[in-house]
Protein backbone atom coordinates (compact mmCIF):
# COMPACT_ATOMS: atom_id res chain seq x y z
CA UNK A 1 0.00 0.00 0.00
CA UNK A 2 1.48 3.03 -1.02
CA UNK A 3 3.39 5.12 2.09
CA UNK A 4 2.18 8.35 3.39
CA UNK A 5 4.91 11.10 4.81
CA UNK A 6 3.94 14.11 6.23
CA UNK A 7 5.83 17.03 6.91
CA UNK A 8 6.58 20.74 7.30
CA UNK A 9 8.56 23.13 5.46
CA UNK A 10 9.46 26.71 6.36
CA UNK A 11 6.87 29.03 4.14
CA UNK A 12 8.22 32.16 2.38
CA UNK A 13 6.21 34.02 4.82
CA UNK A 14 8.28 34.62 7.94
CA UNK A 15 6.95 32.73 10.74
CA UNK A 16 5.07 30.53 9.21
CA UNK A 17 5.95 26.80 8.20
CA UNK A 18 3.97 24.52 5.48
CA UNK A 19 1.97 21.29 5.74
CA UNK A 20 3.03 18.89 2.75
CA UNK A 21 2.54 15.68 2.02
CA UNK A 22 4.04 12.94 -0.21
CA UNK A 23 2.34 9.70 -1.26
CA UNK A 24 4.90 6.87 -2.04
CA UNK A 25 4.24 4.06 -4.58
CA UNK A 26 4.89 0.60 -3.52
CA UNK A 27 7.47 0.54 -6.58
CA UNK A 28 10.02 2.70 -7.47
CA UNK A 29 8.25 6.13 -8.58
CA UNK A 30 7.93 6.71 -12.73
CA UNK A 31 7.82 10.75 -12.01
CA UNK A 32 6.72 13.57 -9.08
CA UNK A 33 3.37 15.43 -9.34
CA UNK A 34 2.87 17.99 -7.33
CA UNK A 35 -0.87 19.02 -6.63
CA UNK A 36 -1.22 22.83 -6.40
CA UNK A 37 -5.19 22.92 -4.95
CA UNK A 38 -7.50 25.25 -5.51
CA UNK A 39 -9.46 28.11 -2.89
CA UNK A 40 -11.00 26.68 0.78
CA UNK A 41 -9.47 23.12 -0.22
CA UNK A 42 -6.23 21.39 1.04
CA UNK A 43 -4.53 17.91 0.14
CA UNK A 44 -6.74 16.06 2.00
CA UNK A 45 -9.23 16.67 -0.26
CA UNK A 46 -7.39 15.06 -2.76
CA UNK A 47 -6.49 11.62 -1.36
CA UNK A 48 -8.52 9.66 -4.29
CA UNK A 49 -6.25 10.71 -6.99
CA UNK A 50 -3.62 10.55 -5.11
CA UNK A 51 -4.29 7.01 -4.22
CA UNK A 52 -5.02 6.41 -7.73
CA UNK A 53 -1.63 8.05 -9.53
CA UNK A 54 0.46 6.27 -6.53
CA UNK A 55 -1.41 2.88 -7.59
CA UNK A 56 0.07 3.56 -11.77
CA UNK A 57 3.92 4.14 -9.73
CA UNK A 58 3.96 7.79 -9.58
CA UNK A 59 4.97 9.74 -6.46
CA UNK A 60 2.13 12.27 -5.66
CA UNK A 61 2.81 15.64 -3.29
CA UNK A 62 1.12 18.69 -2.00
CA UNK A 63 0.98 21.48 0.30
CA UNK A 64 -1.74 23.07 1.80
CA UNK A 65 -1.33 26.71 0.98
CA UNK A 66 -0.91 29.54 3.47
CA UNK A 67 -4.63 29.96 5.39
CA UNK A 68 -5.78 26.48 4.05
CA UNK A 69 -5.80 22.84 5.77
CA UNK A 70 -3.37 21.96 8.08
CA UNK A 71 -1.09 24.69 7.62
CA UNK A 72 -3.41 26.95 9.66
CA UNK A 73 -2.02 26.97 13.16
CA UNK A 74 -3.71 30.07 14.52
CA UNK A 75 -7.62 30.01 12.76
CA UNK A 76 -6.81 32.39 9.77
CA UNK A 77 -8.52 30.13 7.32
CA UNK A 78 -8.37 31.88 3.65
CA UNK A 79 -5.52 34.88 4.60
CA UNK A 80 -2.50 34.33 2.41
CA UNK A 81 -0.72 37.35 3.78
CA UNK A 82 -1.12 41.09 4.35
CA UNK A 83 0.71 41.59 1.24
CA UNK A 84 2.27 40.09 -1.32
CA UNK A 85 0.26 36.71 -0.60
CA UNK A 86 0.23 35.42 -4.14
CA UNK A 87 3.95 35.75 -4.30
CA UNK A 88 4.64 34.05 -1.30
CA UNK A 89 2.14 31.20 -2.47
CA UNK A 90 3.80 30.84 -5.60
CA UNK A 91 7.47 30.46 -3.32
CA UNK A 92 5.73 27.89 -1.46
CA UNK A 93 5.06 25.75 -4.05
CA UNK A 94 8.42 26.53 -5.46
CA UNK A 95 10.34 25.27 -2.49
CA UNK A 96 8.38 22.18 -2.39
CA UNK A 97 9.48 21.25 -6.12
CA UNK A 98 12.88 21.87 -5.01
CA UNK A 99 12.80 19.54 -1.71
CA UNK A 100 10.79 17.23 -3.50
CA UNK A 101 13.55 17.59 -6.72
CA UNK A 102 16.11 16.64 -4.31
CA UNK A 103 15.19 13.77 -3.33
CA UNK A 104 14.79 12.41 -6.27
CA UNK A 105 16.54 14.32 -8.73
CA UNK A 106 16.18 12.08 -11.44
CA UNK A 107 12.29 11.67 -11.99
CA UNK A 108 10.38 13.66 -14.78
CA UNK A 109 8.34 16.55 -12.54
CA UNK A 110 5.26 17.58 -12.93
CA UNK A 111 2.57 20.22 -11.59
CA UNK A 112 -0.96 20.00 -11.23
CA UNK A 113 -3.37 22.88 -10.39
CA UNK A 114 -6.61 22.55 -9.64
CA UNK A 115 -8.83 25.86 -9.94
CA UNK A 116 -6.98 28.38 -7.91
CA UNK A 117 -4.16 25.97 -7.96
CA UNK A 118 -4.45 26.34 -11.85
CA UNK A 119 -3.66 29.93 -12.15
CA UNK A 120 -0.85 29.35 -9.24
CA UNK A 121 0.57 26.93 -11.76
CA UNK A 122 0.82 29.74 -14.43
CA UNK A 123 2.75 31.78 -12.27
CA UNK A 124 4.65 29.48 -11.47
CA UNK A 125 5.66 28.86 -15.08
CA UNK A 126 6.14 32.17 -15.82
CA UNK A 127 8.86 33.02 -12.81
CA UNK A 128 10.58 29.40 -12.76
CA UNK A 129 10.49 28.17 -16.40
CA UNK A 130 12.20 25.05 -17.58
CA UNK A 131 11.55 23.67 -14.18
CA UNK A 132 8.99 21.36 -14.84
CA UNK A 133 8.64 18.54 -17.60
CA UNK A 134 5.39 18.46 -18.97
CA UNK A 135 6.03 20.45 -22.41
CA UNK A 136 9.63 18.83 -23.09
CA UNK A 137 8.88 15.71 -22.44
CA UNK A 138 6.07 15.62 -24.74
CA UNK A 139 8.09 16.93 -27.53
CA UNK A 140 10.76 14.22 -26.71
CA UNK A 141 8.48 11.64 -27.85
CA UNK A 142 7.33 13.19 -30.86
CA UNK A 143 4.24 15.23 -29.25
CA UNK A 144 2.74 18.42 -30.98
CA UNK A 145 1.83 20.31 -27.84
CA UNK A 146 -0.81 22.96 -27.89
CA UNK A 147 -2.60 25.32 -25.67
CA UNK A 148 -6.51 24.65 -25.68
CA UNK A 149 -9.33 27.50 -24.82
CA UNK A 150 -8.88 26.13 -20.79
CA UNK A 151 -5.42 27.84 -20.85
CA UNK A 152 -7.45 31.05 -21.03
CA UNK A 153 -5.09 32.60 -23.33
CA UNK A 154 -6.11 36.74 -22.97
CA UNK A 155 -3.24 38.42 -23.75
CA UNK A 156 -0.15 38.55 -25.96
CA UNK A 157 2.28 38.09 -22.59
CA UNK A 158 0.87 34.60 -22.10
CA UNK A 159 1.20 33.15 -25.81
CA UNK A 160 4.75 34.81 -25.53
CA UNK A 161 5.20 32.55 -22.00
CA UNK A 162 3.41 30.18 -23.87
CA UNK A 163 6.17 29.50 -27.00
CA UNK A 164 9.21 29.97 -24.10
CA UNK A 165 7.86 26.24 -22.54
CA UNK A 166 7.55 25.19 -25.88
CA UNK A 167 4.12 25.22 -27.27
CA UNK A 168 3.64 25.44 -30.16
CA UNK A 169 0.00 26.66 -31.23
CA UNK A 170 -2.81 28.17 -28.85
CA UNK A 171 -7.15 28.60 -28.49
CA UNK A 172 -8.21 31.74 -28.21
CA UNK A 173 -10.43 32.06 -25.24
CA UNK A 174 -14.20 32.07 -25.79
CA UNK A 175 -14.82 35.04 -23.45
CA UNK A 176 -12.54 37.46 -25.80
CA UNK A 177 -14.34 39.49 -28.46
CA UNK A 178 -13.17 39.46 -32.31
CA UNK A 179 -11.24 42.81 -31.84
CA UNK A 180 -9.45 41.40 -28.90
CA UNK A 181 -8.34 38.54 -30.40
CA UNK A 182 -7.56 40.40 -33.78
CA UNK A 183 -5.51 42.44 -31.70
CA UNK A 184 -3.23 39.54 -30.11
CA UNK A 185 0.34 39.85 -30.94
CA UNK A 186 0.67 35.85 -32.17
CA UNK A 187 3.69 34.11 -30.66
CA UNK A 188 2.77 31.28 -31.65
CA UNK A 189 -0.28 30.08 -34.21
CA UNK A 190 -3.93 30.60 -32.51
CA UNK A 191 -7.16 29.64 -33.71
CA UNK A 192 -10.59 30.14 -32.48
CA UNK A 193 -13.66 28.27 -31.67
CA UNK A 194 -16.49 29.49 -34.32
CA UNK A 195 -19.07 26.77 -33.74
CA UNK A 196 -20.53 24.60 -30.91
CA UNK A 197 -21.97 24.05 -27.67
CA UNK A 198 -19.36 25.69 -25.83
CA UNK A 199 -19.24 24.34 -22.01
CA UNK A 200 -20.33 26.65 -18.79
CA UNK A 201 -19.55 24.20 -16.13
CA UNK A 202 -18.21 20.88 -15.05
CA UNK A 203 -19.69 19.60 -11.94
CA UNK A 204 -18.05 17.70 -9.39
CA UNK A 205 -20.69 14.62 -8.98
CA UNK A 206 -23.08 13.31 -11.90
CA UNK A 207 -25.98 15.29 -10.79
CA UNK A 208 -27.55 12.26 -13.09
CA UNK A 209 -26.42 9.29 -11.02
CA UNK A 210 -27.66 11.51 -8.29
CA UNK A 211 -31.07 11.97 -9.43
CA UNK A 212 -31.81 9.15 -11.10
CA UNK A 213 -29.39 6.29 -9.54
CA UNK A 214 -28.52 5.59 -12.86
CA UNK A 215 -25.43 6.32 -15.39
CA UNK A 216 -27.57 7.46 -17.95
CA UNK A 217 -25.24 10.55 -19.47
CA UNK A 218 -24.97 8.97 -23.09
CA UNK A 219 -28.75 9.26 -22.89
CA UNK A 220 -29.24 13.00 -24.73
CA UNK A 221 -29.93 14.28 -21.31
CA UNK A 222 -30.75 18.10 -20.35
CA UNK A 223 -30.99 20.85 -17.49
CA UNK A 224 -33.85 23.03 -17.71
CA UNK A 225 -33.97 26.39 -16.08
CA UNK A 226 -36.71 28.42 -14.65
CA UNK A 227 -36.90 30.12 -18.16
CA UNK A 228 -37.26 27.38 -19.71
CA UNK A 229 -33.56 26.95 -21.33
CA UNK A 230 -32.55 23.65 -21.76
CA UNK A 231 -28.72 23.09 -21.18
CA UNK A 232 -27.03 19.80 -22.71
CA UNK A 233 -25.32 17.21 -19.74
CA UNK A 234 -22.80 15.50 -21.14
CA UNK A 235 -19.98 12.48 -19.42
CA UNK A 236 -16.86 14.31 -18.09
CA UNK A 237 -14.16 12.50 -16.99
CA UNK A 238 -14.61 10.89 -13.09
CA UNK A 239 -17.92 10.35 -13.22
CA UNK A 240 -18.75 14.20 -13.32
CA UNK A 241 -20.80 16.17 -15.78
CA UNK A 242 -20.01 19.10 -18.21
CA UNK A 243 -23.50 21.70 -18.74
CA UNK A 244 -23.35 22.98 -22.32
CA UNK A 245 -24.83 25.86 -23.40
CA UNK A 246 -28.22 25.47 -25.25
CA UNK A 247 -27.87 27.88 -28.26
CA UNK A 248 -25.14 26.59 -30.19
CA UNK A 249 -22.30 29.30 -31.54
CA UNK A 250 -22.77 29.60 -35.09
CA UNK A 251 -20.79 31.75 -37.50
CA UNK A 252 -20.63 30.84 -40.74
CA UNK A 253 -22.22 33.64 -42.34
CA UNK A 254 -19.57 35.50 -40.18
CA UNK A 255 -16.20 34.15 -41.91
CA UNK A 256 -15.16 37.58 -43.22
CA UNK A 257 -15.16 38.41 -39.26
CA UNK A 258 -13.23 35.82 -38.40
CA UNK A 259 -10.69 35.96 -40.89
CA UNK A 260 -9.81 39.12 -40.70
CA UNK A 261 -8.40 38.26 -37.29
CA UNK A 262 -4.90 36.93 -38.22
CA UNK A 263 -5.82 33.11 -37.32
CA UNK A 264 -4.22 30.18 -38.28
CA UNK A 265 -7.22 28.02 -38.02
CA UNK A 266 -10.48 27.82 -36.78
CA UNK A 267 -12.37 25.23 -35.01
CA UNK A 268 -15.49 23.37 -35.30
CA UNK A 269 -16.52 21.81 -32.16
CA UNK A 270 -19.28 19.09 -32.50
CA UNK A 271 -20.64 17.47 -29.38
CA UNK A 272 -24.10 16.04 -29.47
CA UNK A 273 -24.37 16.69 -32.88
CA UNK A 274 -25.81 13.29 -35.34
CA UNK A 275 -23.14 12.38 -38.30
CA UNK A 276 -25.98 13.94 -40.92
CA UNK A 277 -25.83 17.26 -38.67
CA UNK A 278 -21.83 16.96 -38.37
CA UNK A 279 -21.99 17.07 -42.51
CA UNK A 280 -24.70 19.51 -42.49
CA UNK A 281 -21.97 22.24 -40.56
CA UNK A 282 -19.16 21.45 -42.24
CA UNK A 283 -20.38 21.98 -45.50
CA UNK A 284 -22.08 25.67 -44.77
CA UNK A 285 -18.89 26.46 -43.32
CA UNK A 286 -16.85 25.46 -46.28
CA UNK A 287 -19.54 27.58 -47.81
CA UNK A 288 -21.58 24.94 -49.40
CA UNK A 289 -25.12 24.59 -48.61
CA UNK A 290 -27.68 26.78 -45.88
CA UNK A 291 -27.70 24.75 -43.13
CA UNK A 292 -28.29 26.45 -39.71
CA UNK A 293 -29.03 25.58 -36.58
CA UNK A 294 -32.39 26.20 -34.86
CA UNK A 295 -30.92 28.54 -32.24
CA UNK A 296 -27.69 29.82 -32.55
CA UNK A 297 -25.80 32.34 -30.23
CA UNK A 298 -23.16 34.93 -31.66
CA UNK A 299 -21.07 34.22 -28.72
CA UNK A 300 -18.86 36.72 -27.04
CA UNK A 301 -17.28 37.57 -30.18
CA UNK A 302 -19.49 40.49 -29.97
CA UNK A 303 -19.96 41.69 -26.81
CA UNK A 304 -18.58 42.24 -23.57
CA UNK A 305 -18.63 39.19 -20.77
CA UNK A 306 -21.89 40.40 -19.14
Amino acid sequence: MPELLEFRYPSARSGHTIYAQELCPDTPPRAVIQIVHGVAEHMGRYEEVSRFLAAHGFLVCGEDHLGHGKTVEDGSYGFFAPKGGWDLVVRDVRRLRELEGEKYPSLPYFLLGHSMGSFLTRTYLIQYPGTLDGVRRARELGFQVRSDFGIGVYNSQTLKELKKLGVEGSTASFELKFAQIRDLSKAIPMEAIVYGQLPLMITENCIIHNHTGRHSCEEGQRLVDRKGEHFPVVKAWGCRNEILNGKTLFLADKAADYQRLGLTSVRLMFTTESPEECVRVLERYLGRGRHKPGEFTRGLYYRDVE
